[in-house]
């Protein structure tokens, strides 16, 4: 293994400081960093599709706030209609909109009004 600078580090040196080196890095460029206060959370279901993926499912966009700016995070929830137990859950987390995760164009149009509307 090597670190920052270049050099071989062996146990002695990952324990001493290239753990924290790594932990950074992914704090830093993969996992980002967990706010050091608890930030103000609401949200708004601003569309809704009951006969979305040919009748069998439906549709949820739904807009979460966080923060004082309000920062804006985009979820995509389709549940099944006819079932009458518990269903299993996928969470999938993009940067693009929602309409990139499926091809069905009435699970987006929110999105795409959003996006169409960026400078």
């Amino acid at each position: 293994m090597i670190d920052n600078a270049g050099q071989s580090v062996g146990r002695d040196e990952w324990d001493a400081y290239r753990r924290a080196e790594v932990q950074r890095l992914f704090d830093y460029s993969i996992h980002g960093k967990s706010p050091s206060r608890r930030l103000a959370v609401r949200h708004k279901v601003v569309e809704t599709d009951p006969k979305a993926l040919d009748d069998r499912a439906t549709s949820r966009q739904i807009a979460a706030f966080f923060g004082d700016d309000e920062y804006r995070f985009d979820i995509l929830l389709n549940t099944p209609n006819n079932s009458t137990s518990p269903v299993a859950g996928f969470v999938s987390l993009n940067f693009s909109v929602n309409h990139t995760v499926h091809a069905d164009p009435a699970s987006s149009s929110e999105a795409r009004k959003r996006l169409a509307a960026r400078p």
